[in-house]
């Protein structure tokens, strides 16, 4: 079983190669003068695969010991905050 915390780090690493790729599309529009920016295969497949993983990061449950899960801070079993 993966751990959650080994989710939230992909998560983040998609996350921000996702960024990096929007935002080289959004620049290579601009550069041709482009009236709409078009976003590579890429991109689009990481928006897809971020959309799922966020998804799954909402229905899996915490590990003890996180500090951070999806949609706030938790305590260390897991509780929402006070």
């Amino acid at each position: 079983m993966i751990k959650r915390s080994d989710l939230e780090k992909i998560f983040d690493v998609m996350e921000r190669a996702y960024q990096f790729h929007m935002h080289r599309d959004i620049m290579n529009a601009q550069l041709h003068l482009a009236s709409q920016t078009r976003f590579s295969p890429l991109t689009t497949e990481l928006s897809a695969a971020l959309d799922r993983m966020k998804a799954a990061l909402e229905t899996a449950p915490p590990n003890p010991g996180n500090a951070v899960a999806v949609g706030g801070v938790r305590g260390p079993g897991g509780e929402p905050p006070k």
